[in-house]
């Protein structure tokens, strides 16, 4: 569809852009910024956190103790089903406990290994149980400060659609929200825009190339919204910026 001064993906782009202004509006900023920045700060906070806070829990017997009971125990209920009830722990090696009777992976096992370094047999089975209940702790507190983040998260929402109530600030953030929703639709069709840059020049993409040099004027001066997006594609730019 070409009417001289605007294509198709023109059109598309201004409806999707007219959608994006009035769903931002009624959505909000705050709500959006906290689901956003939300998701960045639970995985990263959870992430950088989760040793310090498994520390924490560890040095006051917070779970701990109970995992590190059940592994220790586990661990030596393996050995006695793989050796036989009489076997004598300390004359196996730590390769026999890792990958014969825990059957573990291998990535798993030179984990473990790194951890515990060289204990004696006496402490073997102890020093097993215990890099695995570290491990196993790290996890526990990373979903626990998942959980908890987002239960703020969801708090700070509810705080939101309250203060959202009084016109002025509703009119505020819906206006703010309307900015936000269209630099994300704009984002999108730049990453869009990135990954048909990168197949124009294929063979199999010829149909498809095409119409794009046709309905955004590609190939000569005349303006298309469409073009000038392509053109001054931020994502790409970013992109050869950084490699």
């Amino acid at each position: 569809m070409d009417l001289g001064f605007i294509g198709l993906i023109d059109i598309i782009l201004i409806i999707s852009g007219i959608f994006a202004v009035v769903y931002g509006y009624k959505k909000g900023f705050m709500k959006k910024a906290i689901s956003l920045m939300g998701g960045l700060v639970i995985i990263g906070i959870s992430y950088m956190y989760c040793g310090e806070f498994a520390h924490f829990l560890t040095h006051n017997d917070i779970i701990y103790p109970e995992v590190y009971e059940n592994i220790h125990n586990n661990i030596i209920e393996e050995i006695h089903a793989e050796y036989g009830a009489d076997v004598v722990i300390e004359e196996l090696s730590l390769s026999e406990v890792m990958s014969n009777a825990l059957g573990l992976p291998g990535f798993i096992s030179d984990l473990i290994v790194d951890g515990i370094g060289n204990p004696t047999p006496e402490e073997m089975v102890s020093a097993i149980a215990s890099e695995m209940a570290d491990i196993i702790m790290c996890i526990i507190s990373f979903f626990i400060m998942v959980i908890s983040i987002f239960i703020i998260c969801l708090i700070a929402k509810l705080f939101a659609s309250i203060m959202r109530t009084n016109s002025f600030i509703r009119f505020v953030d819906g206006t703010f929200g309307s900015l936000l929703y269209l630099i994300l639709e704009m984002i999108a069709v730049c990453i869009v825009f990135a990954i048909v840059s990168c197949f124009m020049d294929m063979e199999w993409f010829s149909g498809v190339r095409n119409f794009l040099v046709k309905d955004m004027q590609l190939n000569n001066d005349e303006f298309r919204l469409s073009k000038l997006i392509y053109e001054h594609n931020m994502i790409v730019k970013i992109f050869k910026i950084i490699f």
